[in-house]
């Protein structure tokens, strides 16, 4: 047998080589500040802040978000929230814009009723790309306004450039956006679930494939996206421990072998779901009684939909303290409380099992 190659399904990789140079270019832009300042005269949005609008004119005004090629589905829906979160606090009405891929767009719904960006634009709405700002930084949020500020009299749709930021507490609202307008489109009657309704269904979303590639050839930048399966097992031991594995079944989402993870074949309620599609496995992700996610923002993204108590590691910062995310130390053990938060939901589950049983 030849060495197994990761599949490129999980990489949402749509970009061409234009794309990703300009992306390259733009992203170092964006992280000095020097040179931000240096491109904001290209920006017609910038030049105009000091505009005075009429005020016998009532404008309307909307604001929504660039997608890219280049960056992956979890960074690409990062942007695609904040488009959102951003209007909701400055006061805006919000656009929809379609996702990069038809095939994420249909299987997420998440346009379903929302005003569409590309509709205004057909209507005569002027599109302004506004620069970069960053809604942490008072005077970063009082520039944008200004300029925001300078088209009152006119019909606008703002187009917040890839990768804008939001504040951590900000992401809550985009958190429970997203939620209500996934759990409501019409493309849930569309799902394909793995799980047994009968058991109690636990996905790991365990994130190998290109970066199992780079790991093992000593990149040590991707390090804080593996986690090893020893990091999965420590908590199937204590999770299982409660529930027991006549109840419960484990789903492995990931790409590579079922050899791949030798250290779960002690387990006689695992199910492997590997190398399939993104859609069906991020759907999956949203839908399972208990979600351990990776170092992934694919999955982190799965897990603010997912309505159940998820475990994270914290390697990625910034989770909301909001009760469903339970943080997990890289070696498997919970953060103080959050074990304790585990162990109740888990027993709760039971419960109710035993109660409609």
């Amino acid at each position: 047998m030849g060495r197994w190659k990761p599949s490129r399904a999980y990489r949402h990789d749509y970009a061409g080589i234009i794309d990703k140079l300009l992306y390259k270019i733009n992203h170092k832009i964006r992280k000095s500040e020097k040179f931000r300042n240096m491109v904001l005269p290209l920006y017609a949005s910038y030049r105009h802040r000091n505009h005075k609008p009429d005020p016998g004119k009532t404008g309307d005004l909307y604001m929504t978000e660039e997608q890219t090629k280049v960056t992956g589905f979890g960074h690409g829906f990062g942007s695609w929230r904040a488009g959102y979160i951003n209007a909701c606090e400055l006061g805006l009405k919000y656009a929809y814009t379609e996702l990069v891929s038809e095939k994420w767009e249909k299987t997420l719904g998440l346009g379903h009723g929302e005003t569409r960006a590309g509709d205004l634009l057909a209507k005569g709405y002027k599109k302004v790309r506004l620069p970069f700002y960053d809604m942490n930084h008072e005077d970063s949020k009082a520039f944008i306004s200004q300029i925001i500020e300078s088209y009152a009299d006119e019909k606008v749709v703002f187009y917040n450039i890839i990768e804008q930021r939001n504040s951590l507490v900000s992401d809550q609202i985009g958190n429970e956006f997203i939620r209500k307008k996934f759990w409501s489109s019409p493309a849930r009657d569309e799902d394909k679930v793995v799980y047994d309704e009968g058991k109690f269904s636990i996905a790991l979303h365990i994130r190998r494939g290109d970066v199992a590639e780079s790991v093992a050839a000593g990149r040590k930048d991707l390090l804080g996206m593996w986690l090893d399966n020893s990091y999965y097992v420590k908590l199937l031991d204590l999770i299982l421990g409660i529930t027991g594995e006549e109840k419960t079944e484990v789903y492995v989402f990931s790409e590579g072998k079922e050899s791949d993870f030798p250290e779960f074949e002690k387990y006689g309620n695992i199910k492997y779901v590997l190398n399939g599609s993104p859609q069906e496995a991020f759907i999956n992700l949203c839908y399972a009684d208990l979600l351990i996610t990776a170092s992934s923002s694919f999955s982190r993204e799965a897990g603010d939909i997912n309505k159940n108590p998820k475990l994270a590691t914290d390697k990625q910062k910034g989770y909301p303290r909001n009760g469903e995310w339970l943080l997990v130390h890289e070696d498997g053990s919970l953060y103080d409380g959050c074990e304790e938060a585990l162990e109740n939901y888990l027993k709760s589950v039971e419960i109710k099992n035993e109660k409609n049983g």
